[in-house]
């Protein structure tokens, strides 16, 4: 009877377990893989011919790099897929997870093993690429590499990926230059009836991370991604993708950078108009603003020459380089033992005479006293006297020169300290030339006794006294 007992349970055991397979654990991954691989077509994708997948995406990134030289956005990156759920695109690593129904397996059958390692050529993948990605930089998701695999069916995909798009850069506002980058997703060969791609969160901001960005010199301002579907003459189905607008500008920080040598000019220039002309001082700050200048003039050529558009503070500078070439000029017109304080008497009698002011002052550079009174000062005969004639030498007489050196100027842009010599040396050799002419210079003595004594009579600045008549 106990043998009979023992018989039948023994037989009830193979019965229940006649419709499993049951391996060793040795054996366990070899099988699991020979199984759930047989008869798989990894290009065929795992859906009925008239049902879409749908892969929701969502950009986060984390680092990039922005090349200001020929425009270049750099980044590095991670996707997540979940077609039907929703797929994540990390920019700093790769991962993506979907479900296929052909791997679907009962663990109790394989020593309770829920997932699996599996080489991605043997399975089905979305063939997702940036469309603007560089020559030879597609993303591995079709190419070699390892998937992991759920018991459900669940398969989720990592690498790292490197991106370069090329970049809508606007130079002008440099160092407070602003970009704006287009970043195009979607699938490489299958149509919008196929494999559609659609945003989990449409136009949101863009979050970062834990990472730090505080090294980064440039910052995210906005972000937005808008679902787009394109006809092409090869096709008749439409092609989807996720456009990314990304919009970024250079980093407060950084701008420093760029700031300080710009406050050193300026000190640089005001300490110089401080200072009398006969100081070798002089000299040297306008030799060192013109070196700092000229430094930063190359670095802009350097790095900023690709672009249609010269930055702002290019112009400002190459004129500030060319208006320091003329101040130089003008000091050496004037005589040197011009003391400063002839300079301020000077400069305070044009802010009275722009404004209109007509108080009485002996010292003024005018007098303001006898309009007959035919006897000059100082300050007349050594600063106001040469500048008529110097206005009037680049007007009537030599106005041939000096159109020939604001042109050379203009064309050459930082390069005009050393490519205009020639023409800036004719410029000065005419001037010195009608410096020497004594007629010319009592005929602008002259004009200039002619202009104190109206001045003198009616208190009237002479601009002023054109627009009243």
């Amino acid at each position: 009877m106990l043998w009979l007992i023992l018989n039948l349970i023994l037989i009830s055991a193979f019965n229940f377990n006649a419709g499993e397979k049951i391996y060793a654990t040795d054996d366990t991954r070899n099988a699991l893989l020979k199984d759930i691989l047989n008869n798989y077509q990894p290009s065929a994708r795992p859906a009925h011919a008239n049902e879409t997948i749908m892969l929701f995406v969502n950009i986060e990134i984390q680092h990039f790099d922005y090349r200001e030289k020929d425009g270049a956005f750099h980044l590095v990156g991670l996707l997540q897929v979940k077609p039907n759920i929703d797929l994540y695109i990390y920019l700093l690593k790769y991962f993506q997870k979907w479900r296929d129904p052909k791997l679907v397996w009962n663990p109790q059958s394989y020593g309770n093993m829920s997932h699996i390692l599996i080489s991605q050529r043997y399975i089905w993948v979305p063939d997702l690429e940036f469309y603007n990605n560089a020559p030879d930089k597609f993303i591995r998701m079709h190419r070699n590499g390892f998937v992991t695999v759920k018991n459900d069916g669940v398969v989720f995909w990592s690498d790292s990926i490197d991106v370069n798009v090329f970049c809508t850069a606007d130079m002008k506002n440099w160092p407070h230059d602003k970009h704006e980058c287009n970043i195009i997703l979607g699938s490489w060969t299958f149509d919008g009836f196929e494999v559609d791609i659609m945003h989990l969160e449409p136009n949101s901001s863009m979050t970062f991370s834990s990472i730090d960005m505080k090294n980064m010199e440039y910052k995210i301002t906005s972000f937005s991604g808008n679902h787009t579907s394109k006809y092409y003459s090869c096709c008749l189905q439409p092609y989807v993708t996720m456009d990314y607008d990304i919009t970024f500008q250079r980093q407060s920080s950084y701008v420093v950078i760029f700031r300080m040598p710009a406050l050193i000019i300026i000190l640089f220039t005001l300490i110089g108009l401080r200072m009398e002309p006969n100081r070798k001082e002089k000299l040297w700050l306008n030799g060192l603003s013109l070196i700092l200048i000229s430094w930063q003039l190359i670095y802009f050529a350097k790095n900023i020459a690709h672009f249609h558009g010269t930055p702002y503070i290019d112009h400002s500078e190459a004129n500030g380089q060319f208006e320091e070439v003329k101040l130089d000029d003008t000091s050496n017109l004037i005589d040197r033992n011009l003391s400063t304080n002839d300079w301020l008497r000077f400069a305070k009698m044009n802010v009275e005479a722009g404004a209109g002011i007509n108080t009485f002052n002996p010292k003024n550079p005018h007098g303001k006293g006898d309009p007959n009174d035919l006897s000059l000062r100082k300050v007349e005969i050594e600063v106001l006297i040469p500048k008529i004639m110097r206005d009037r030498a680049k007007e009537t007489h030599c106005s041939n020169e000096v159109k020939a050196f604001e042109s050379c100027c203009k064309d050459q842009g930082i390069l005009m300290v050393a490519t205009c010599r020639k023409q800036n040396s004719a410029l000065k050799e005419c001037l010195a030339n009608w410096y020497r002419n004594e007629t010319f210079k009592e005929e602008c003595k002259q004009i200039y006794l002619q202009e104190r004594s109206e001045y003198r009579r009616t208190g009237i600045p002479k601009k002023h006294r054109v627009e009243k008549i």
